[in-house]
């Protein structure tokens, strides 16, 4: 037996003593806004089947981080959290930061950004070839921000349409597409009603926000394939 079947794959089994995730990213991974670290979005993730609390999260969120600095610090942060004998299972979060903010390696466009994310993709890869890469796309973003670039939204749009039509040629296993739900959808300069109560301000979400992400992740997570 090869273990429950769906679509024709095997699924991945979780197990605490041969499993090991790693959550990379930014301010949303972090858990800004959220009420503790117990309600941050990759905590909330774990508590959720198929992890069921069985399974150590570890959560190496930066606020502010940008996907160049997420390459610069990948061997301290990612890659010395990987773990040998074990399926090691990375999901990343960023984008936002790339396109929106100001400083070093931001500011750029949504295809620029994608690129980036497609070098952090390969760094990972090389360091250790069987990391199984989940790709996270972006929230939509409104006010509270320095708004480095015109069309801040649009950009961030084309670096999600950029990870949807390529994820798999990036070398990720999974893609989670969190505006995919209808909650998190952009309808102008003004914060859509449906995405309010999910949200601390316009840019974070609050704990019930950080809370359907989980759900989006934990989703994805039961139809990752076992190889």
């Amino acid at each position: 037996m090869i273990g429950p079947i769906l679509s024709g794959a095997a699924r991945m089994k979780y197990s605490g003593v041969g499993t090991n995730i790693v959550f990379d990213g930014n301010s949303l991974v972090y858990g800004y806004q959220a009420s503790s670290s117990a309600k941050s979005m990759p905590s909330q993730m774990a508590a959720l089947p198929p992890l069921n609390g069985a399974v150590q999260v570890s959560n190496i969120g930066v606020s502010g981080q940008n996907i160049t600095q997420m390459r610069s610090r990948g061997a301290a942060q990612a890659d010395a959290r990987y773990a040998a004998g074990k399926k090691n299972i990375l999901l990343a979060w960023e984008g936002t930061n790339t396109i929106c903010n100001t400083g070093s390696g931001a500011g750029k466009t949504g295809l620029a950004a994608a690129a980036d994310m497609v070098a952090y993709v390969q760094d990972r890869l090389a360091a250790h070839p069987d990391w199984f890469i989940v790709m996270m796309t972006t929230l939509p973003r409104f006010g509270l921000d320095a708004w480095s670039i015109a069309d801040g939204n649009a950009h961030l749009q084309a670096y999600d349409d950029y990870l949807r039509a390529n994820w798999r040629a990036m070398g990720c296993k999974a893609l989670v597409d969190v505006r995919a739900g209808g909650v998190f959808v952009y309808t102008g300069t003004t914060m859509d009603p449906k995405m309010a109560p999910y949200m601390a301000e316009t840019i974070h979400c609050n704990d019930t926000g950080y809370g359907l992400v989980a759900q989006y992740c934990a989703a994805v997570l039961k139809r990752l394939p076992a190889r």
